[in-house]
């Protein structure tokens, strides 16, 4: 029972130091601007905000994600006063508000002071024409996004598995005490009570010892006054939630102890009970070690294209935020001319469905020389559909024109050429581009439609190119030069290396490897408990079978026996439908797998039954 407070400490620590490592707890309140005054420049809003700030005696501080892409990581423009350090994990690079220069403006901002000064400036800012929107986070809206997270759901489902398990295994132990209270002349109002007095009591001392560890840590760390309000608050929350319910199942447990069903005696419902639950935890387990490998596959691929993008790692692309349709297409204008000049590449997933665009340098390496207008790559396993695809492609540059206004210079022809395969063409891409609208296959062999001449796409094609971060560019200082010249800075969110992006992307499916592996932890450990308290039940079941054979001179291996197949052949089942039901094809594979599975139950079984062979004779 002593492990319930803890892991719900666990969990309001991994939900706050979440909150922390996004930006969205570095103040009292936060908020989102969606929306600056027409007419002032940036530096005159960037003044103006200083100055309400400073008025109404508030901090107030610009949050945008790290310009490099590093996970885990903010960046925070002080105006007034300073933004709280992080306490679990996350970090917090504080600049000054003369440093932001190129960082977009429209975006997060953490406004800290007293109810009433926070209150104050915001009336203030909306009376200047600031328009924003409140983005305090909240305890019923963190929580299920946290929880949503891969590998985080897995892990509390074995938590509340394994807290069931124990539930049952505490029920079982307190048997013996009920049926004396029983005895005595208990009722069962009075024994009921006298259980929810004695588990509240122990969950509530242990609780508190929980609580008051993390209030000192909080306290030594110096927590901001929005951890400590955002902490107590959850934990307020999450807390009572928890004991009642455990509470509620522990008198439950105690209850049906005491009842017979049928001829049956009362133990029945507890095996079938843990059973359930060890079903449940190798189905988590056979998921998560299909994430596992999946996960392992991605960290690999993704650390082969960090070795092959490192001679261009350099390259940038760009993060738009809201823009117009003229800076769209001034977006495009930059992009042609880098493309002209050979210091960028294209690489567009939203041309055509399912289809990659591919212009620039990559383009002549892609066809024969003097090839001129536009080539179509099919692979051949869509050799018969090579007609179907050109005439998808001459649409879609069709309505590329007609969103222009503006008639093609010329016809552009269009030619199909079969290929054995596409897929090294999309595989280079997908190292940096991510697909604005996912493919409806997952194959890797889809059309590449080559433009030789940029003459011959659609100027707003290119531009929503640039702005997707579809073009990659060489010479930053030649972008960062135009952007400047163009007054683009300001709804440029990012400018990211294409070493940064996959850097941040390993990243994250590392952090992704070590959320999964602790939740097979958690199921592996959950599920020896659960074979444990099997293992005692069937002991006590076979007792006196056991001495009999025991006295006569049998193995105990004899009466063992089916009770150890049994439960490794559900093992065995629970592993294939787990892997049928994920859409496993391969019947070899979902064999292995589920042969496996039974070994390693037979072996864990086995183990626990020798280190109990003592009871044998008992």
């Amino acid at each position: 029972m002593a492990a319930v407070p803890v892991l719900v400490a666990g969990l309001v620590v991994f939900v706050v130091g979440s909150g922390e490592a996004s930006g969205y707890l570095s103040a009292r309140t936060m908020i989102d601007v969606v929306d600056l005054p027409f007419g002032p420049t940036k530096q005159e809003h960037v003044e103006q905000l200083t100055e309400l700030a400073e008025e109404h005696d508030v901090s107030l501080a610009l949050v945008v994600p790290d310009r490099s892409g590093a996970p885990n990581s903010v960046d925070a423009y002080a105006f007034t006063g300073s933004v709280a350090e992080p306490l679990f994990w996350g970090t917090v690079v504080e600049h000054p508000a003369s440093d932001i220069g190129d960082a977009v403006i429209v975006w997060s901002y953490a406004v800290d002071g007293t109810p009433d000064q926070v209150r104050s400036f915001l009336a203030a800012l909306h009376g200047a024409e600031f328009r924003f929107v409140d983005a305090t986070p909240t305890a019923h809206v963190l929580v299920p996004a946290v929880i949503q997270q891969p590998g985080v759901l897995a892990i509390s489902a074995c938590v509340v598995l394994g807290i069931v398990i124990a539930l049952v295994a505490e029920s079982d132990r307190r048997a013996s005490r009920q049926r004396l209270r029983e005895l005595a002349g208990w009722s069962p109002k009075q024994i009921a009570a006298r259980e929810s007095l004695e588990i509240v009591g122990l969950l509530v001392v242990c609780s508190v010892l929980v609580c008051g560890t993390l209030a000192v840590y909080l306290l030594v760390r110096g927590a901001s006054p929005t951890i400590w309000s955002f902490s107590s608050g959850l934990a307020a929350v999450v807390f009572p939630i928890t004991l009642v319910s455990v509470v509620g199942v522990h008198l439950v447990c105690s209850i049906a102890g005491r009842r017979r069903f049928g001829s049956l005696a009362a133990p029945v419902w507890r095996p079938i009970v843990v059973s359930l639950c060890g079903v449940a935890l190798v189905g988590i387990l056979t998921v998560n070690a299909g994430a596992v490998a999946e996960n392992a596959r991605r960290a690999t691929a993704l650390e082969r294209s960090l070795s092959r993008e490192a001679p261009h790692g350099d390259d940038v692309v760009l993060g738009v935020g809201n823009d117009t349709i003229e800076q769209e297409r001034t977006f495009g204008q930059i992009a042609r001319r880098a493309l002209d000049a050979g210091t960028a590449g294209l690489a567009q997933t939203t041309f055509m469905q399912d289809a990659l665009l591919i212009a620039g340098d990559a383009a002549e390496q892609l066809t024969a020389p003097n090839r001129d207008g536009v080539t179509v790559l099919v692979p051949r396993s869509m050799a018969g559909d090579a007609d179907a695809v050109v005439d998808h492609v001459r649409t879609a540059f069709d309505d590329g024109w007609e969103v222009d206004s503006v008639r093609p210079p010329r016809t552009v022809p269009i030619r199909p050429e079969v290929v054995d395969t596409t897929a090294p063409i999309v595989e280079s891409a997908d190292r940096w581009v991510d697909w604005v609208t996912p493919r409806t296959t997952d194959s890797l062999d889809v059309p590449v439609i080559v433009v030789a001449d940029l003459r011959d796409l659609p100027p707003n094609r290119l531009g929503t190119a640039a702005r997707n971060g579809e073009v990659r560019f060489a010479d930053r200082s030649t972008l960062l030069r135009e952007l400047r010249a163009a007054d683009l800075l300001d709804v440029v969110t990012q400018i990211n290396r294409v070493g940064a992006v996959l850097e941040r992307e390993l990243a994250a499916v590392r952090t992704e490897r070590v959320v999964v592996i602790g939740a097979s932890l958690g199921a592996v450990l959950a599920s020896l408990f659960a074979a444990a308290a099997l293992v005692a039940d069937h002991r006590m079941r076979r007792r006196r079978a056991g001495r009999l054979r025991f006295l006569v001179g049998r193995h105990p291996a004899v009466q063992h026996r089916q009770f150890v197949c049994t439960a490794s052949g559900i093992v065995a089942g629970t592993t294939a439908v787990v892997l049928l039901g994920g859409g496993t094809v391969d019947v070899l594979h979902v064999a292995g797998t589920a042969g496996a599975a039974a070994v390693l139950a037979a072996v864990a079984l086995s183990v626990l039954l020798a280190a109990t062979h003592h009871r044998e004779g008992t």
